[in-house]
């Protein structure tokens, strides 16, 4: 009985202290499954959520948006406050909404909601020179809206609906806002060309036609063969706006809309369409890019240039962004669909080259805007492990 009772003791000895043999006599095949687990993790730590983020670049959390939403739209203000509108909710339901984020607080505000009460594709921005924000919309029911917002007083003061089936104001390939002056916008379908363009004066609160030169037969013959695609492209520089058209051309019109001119680059032979174009204005440049090579467009000289082939490694999917960094290169986003977050890469400007950054988007499907001081935002959007998919009410300042 005796040898009994000290047998039980010592097993009872042996179940409090196991965690002793473990670390005194360790397993390798746990030590290892331990090793991994830690390490994926942590990977996903960094790759879902960067908020703690301490590489010299990458996204910082700098705040929370009142209502999480993914494809929003936004817009920084002239006071470096950021309007945010719609966006889709967990349901895939647009909404209606409107807020304005703080960058220095780290806090959002509600702004007025917006006059439809459903959207069918992501809204359209556009920062006036007023500092008011035009918001054109529409949806499945061919209803657009054009609206302008006032961020000082904080609400809608001008109004229109009209129907047209020809205009659609999409999120990545979207009709365009083009500021004519402080009180006219024309609004170009990107789907339908120039020639279907709506002109809306603010003041009057009405839309018209544009007609003159600009849209006669022997222009839509000479230059409407191919698509133009202003969100590929499109800023004003002294007197003239610049067009991208991915048929390989840039089309040239005077800001009175009398002359236009056809810029074609004529040793352009890869086959692949224009996709996205930023002017630098240090260096006088429209950097093009298309899926296989970079181009160079001297606004002064009107010459083109072939700066960089990506040869056989040429990027499948579209560049969804491109921003000038303070050091003068370019970042661009490769939107990566189904995967979890964008891929960035940085274009060298000196060098040429390109180079793939050692960060990407905290999420996908999130707006990610840039102000005039260079600060670059990424703003909701939706986070993906593969296996969950939650909404982020999250804003990201990128460092630099």
């Amino acid at each position: 009985m005796r040898g009994d009772k000290k047998n039980i003791e010592q097993k009872n000895v042996n179940k409090q202290d196991w965690w002793r043999h473990v670390l005194l006599k360790p397993n390798p095949l746990a030590i290892v499954i331990c090793f991994l687990a830690i390490f994926y993790i942590s990977s996903l730590n960094f790759a879902f959520d960067q908020d703690n983020a301490s590489n010299k670049e990458g996204f910082v959390k700098i705040g929370k948006l009142l209502q999480p939403r993914f494809r929003p739209s936004a817009v920084v203000l002239n006071d470096g406050r950021i309007f945010i509108a719609g966006g889709f909710d967990e349901n895939n339901h647009s909404l209606n909404t409107t807020e304005i984020f703080d960058p220095k607080t780290g806090k959002s505000i509600y702004g007025p909601n917006l006059g439809l009460n459903y959207f069918y594709i992501p809204l359209f921005l556009y920062l006036l020179n007023n500092g008011n924000v035009l918001i054109a919309s529409s949806n499945s029911d061919d209803n657009q809206k054009i609206e302008i917002y006032n961020p000082t007083k904080n609400i809608i003061e001008n109004s229109f609906d009209f129907k047209m089936k020809l205009i659609s104001f999409k999120g990545y390939y979207k009709t365009y806002a083009l500021p004519i002056n402080n009180n006219e916008v024309l609004i170009i379908p990107e789907m339908y060309r120039l020639n279907n363009s709506l002109l809306y004066n603010i003041k009057k609160n009405n839309i018209s036609k544009k007609y003159g030169k600009l849209f006669d037969d022997d222009f839509k013959e000479k230059f409407f063969k191919g698509k133009i695609c202003p969100e590929h492209y499109v800023t004003k520089i002294n007197n003239y706006f610049y067009l991208i058209n991915p048929r390989d051309n840039i089309i040239k019109i005077s800001d009175d809309f009398n002359n236009v001119e056809y810029k074609e680059i004529k040793d352009k032979n890869s086959g692949s369409h224009f996709v996205r174009a930023i002017f630098l204005k240090n260096k006088n440049i429209i950097v093009i890019f298309d899926h296989k090579s970079i181009y160079y467009f001297d606004v002064k000289n009107e010459t083109y240039q072939k700066i960089i082939n990506f040869g056989n490694n040429h990027y499948t999917n579209p560049f969804r962004s491109l921003f000038e960094k303070r050091n003068g290169n370019i970042l661009f986003f490769e939107f990566c669909h189904p995967g979890p977050y964008e891929y960035i890469y940085e274009f060298d400007i000196e060098k040429k080259e390109i180079i793939p950054k050692n960060y990407h988007t905290p999420t996908r499907f999130s707006a990610i805007i840039q102000s005039d001081k260079g600060d670059i935002y990424s703003i909701g959007g939706e986070k993906c492990d593969y296996m969950n998919h939650h909404l982020s009410n999250k804003v990201y300042l990128l460092k630099q």
